[in-house]
């Protein structure tokens, strides 16, 4: 695999807030490009560009459950993991906050399998609002997650994730969105690996703690997304971050995906942080985009979600 810089500005509307956010954060995040074709990832990055226009243009409700299709999964603040257009539109349609937002992403890391049949992506996002009867102003400077599949040379969004975009008083969840946890998945099918991978990943978290676990999982160039908006890099500086926290944690996928010679490939799944002094567990739920090295093992490369039901 290679590494190189790569900035892309799509649309001048949010030039001005992602290319200050971009060249910030290619000081502390690397950027890894491998694609066997060089047409893949010049279509992937007009996709993943041509939805941040329309997200920023005609909004995150109307635009996203089209984007995601039946099968495209939603990993949004607030909310259950987001299977399909439907469950997402239920859920988005009555975000009122939303329907005046400006949300727009740019990507400062895109890595793609060696057949080009998938390809992640990890990046800055914006929302900016003015204030309404509905919702006060508002402007957040967040992150986000995206996992892409190419069949037939054409790309579709298969999972997106933010972090610390939306203002936290404002998702709500209702009951008839849709079910508030889904069936933890078997470690069978083409993404069978990374779900194993999750699994182990897991339990190492709940017998040796969070932050020898995360180091151990983390590839050398792996970052964290913390809910805060805070990046880690590396293995080393992942761990330190969660040094403090001997909170235990529990996880599953419930969603998954792999290019289709298993070099790269995604999980989401529930999370449940129990501190240790007894006091209220935390539900989450998260994205991972995984990475089969050349040892044949495999390590996360991003890691990030936010809060459920």
């Amino acid at each position: 695999m290679g590494s190189s810089i790569l900035v892309v500005m799509t649309n001048p509307r949010r030039a001005s807030h992602a290319s200050r956010l971009v060249l910030a954060s290619l000081l502390v995040l690397p950027t890894v490009l491998c694609a066997q074709t060089p047409d893949a990832r010049g279509s992937l990055l007009a996709a993943d560009g041509t939805l941040s226009d329309a997200v920023y243009g005609t909004g995150a409700v109307a635009t996203l459950p089209t984007a995601l299709g039946a099968t495209g999964v939603l990993v949004w603040p607030g909310a259950a993991v987001l299977q399909g257009s439907a469950t997402a539109s239920r859920f988005l349609a009555h975000q009122l906050g939303l329907n005046s937002a400006k949300i727009s992403w740019q990507p400062f890391r895109i890595e793609m399998a060696r057949d080009s049949t998938l390809a992640v992506l990890a990046g800055v996002a914006v929302l900016d609002r003015s204030a309404t009867k509905t919702a006060v102003a508002a402007h957040r400077i967040g992150r986000y997650l995206a996992a892409w599949t190419r069949v037939n040379g054409s790309w579709q969004l298969a999972v997106l994730a933010v972090t610390n975009l939306v203002p936290g008083e404002e998702p709500s969840w209702i009951d008839n969105d849709g079910p508030a946890e889904l069936p933890l998945l078997r470690s069978v099918g083409r993404a069978a690996s990374f779900v194993a991978a999750d699994s182990a990943f897991a339990a190492d978290a709940g017998v040796m703690g969070a932050s020898r676990a995360f180091t151990k999982w983390a590839a050398p160039d792996a970052t964290t997304f913390a809910g805060t908006g805070e990046l880690n890099t590396g293995p080393e500086r992942i761990g330190a971050a969660l040094a403090g926290n001997t909170a235990h944690w529990q996880w599953g996928a419930v969603a998954a995906g792999s290019s289709t010679d298993g070099t790269l490939g995604w999980t989401v799944g529930q999370a449940t942080i129990t501190p240790t002094n007894g006091g209220t567990p935390s539900k989450s739920k998260y994205l991972t985009l995984w990475r089969k090295m050349p040892d044949g093992t495999i390590k996360f490369i991003a890691d990030g979600g936010n809060a459920r039901p």
